[in-house]
């Protein structure tokens, strides 16, 4: 037992001075960073909101190439190899969420929108690490490296900013700044290398599509029929209209 306390303990030491990452707070990627605010039920995420109802005019999106502007090839970062996998899994999780609002085309036009998103943080998880948390001694060396690093042990992290603009025009509709990372209460996620990662691109492709799909569902302009003002009023104006109306046709008739 003691053993395994101290081979904790030199991972932990090793996760310290591995775990440099480009801080997604430092990175300019948006079109503006102006009227973000804290999202309820999003963790740490920041948003963005623009004039919601425009988006009704709005049925086609043009999805930009996914960027990565940090985590450089290297020890204890993602390779080359990796990021380009990493950008083609962000790249399709988009398309098939955005494709069950809208027609998704291949370049930006009239009634389009943009799709921007960066990945501005990639750190890769540590699976033998991650599990190794659950051990007996794991959740103080856990809790530990916690404090120190602002990580759990082992775990893969990611973080995105994202946009949705008009694709012509560049005014800005809607926003995203977010990080995500492994979770003990989410075991899955710190299975592999880049768990969590993925698990982001499913939950940010989501939160993107929720944003613009107002389109669908309130649109921009509703026509409301008044009633005529030579609509009779009272029950006794009904009942006489309604004689009338059958006189009519008894004369015709």
């Amino acid at each position: 037992m003691k053993l395994l306390h101290m081979s904790l303990l030199a991972l932990a030491g090793a996760c310290l001075m591995s775990c440099e990452t480009t801080s997604h707070s430092k990175a300019k990627f948006l079109s503006s960073y102006n009227g973000f605010e804290s999202a309820p039920g999003l963790d740490n995420a920041q948003i963005y909101r623009g004039e919601v109802d425009d988006l009704g005019s709005y049925d086609r999106v043009y999805i930009e190439p996914v960027r990565v502007i940090a985590s450089e090839a290297g020890t204890g970062k993602a390779t080359s190899e990796e990021i380009r996998t990493l950008k083609a899994k962000f790249q399709s999780q988009l398309k098939a969420e955005l494709s069950k609002s809208h027609q998704v085309v291949s370049r930006p036009g009239r009634k389009t929108l943009a799709v921007r998103t960066a990945l501005v943080e990639l750190h890769p998880g540590n699976p033998a690490l991650f599990l190794a948390s659950y051990a007996p001694y794991g959740g103080v060396v856990s809790t530990a490296v916690g404090v120190a690093t602002g990580t759990n042990l082992g775990a893969s992290a990611a973080a995105v900013q994202a946009e949705v603009v008009d694709s012509r025009t560049g005014e800005q509709y809607f926003a995203v700044i977010d990080r995500n990372q492994a979770a003990k209460w989410a075991p899955a996620q710190g299975l592999t290398r880049w768990g969590a990662a993925e698990a982001s691109f499913r939950k940010w492709s989501s939160q993107i599509r929720k944003a613009i799909s107002v389109s669908a569902k309130n649109p921009k302009t509703v026509k409301t029929v008044k009633p005529s003002k030579k609509a009779p009023g009272s029950v006794a104006e009904v009942q006489g209209a309604q004689s009338g109306a059958k006189q009519a046709r008894w004369a015709r008739s």
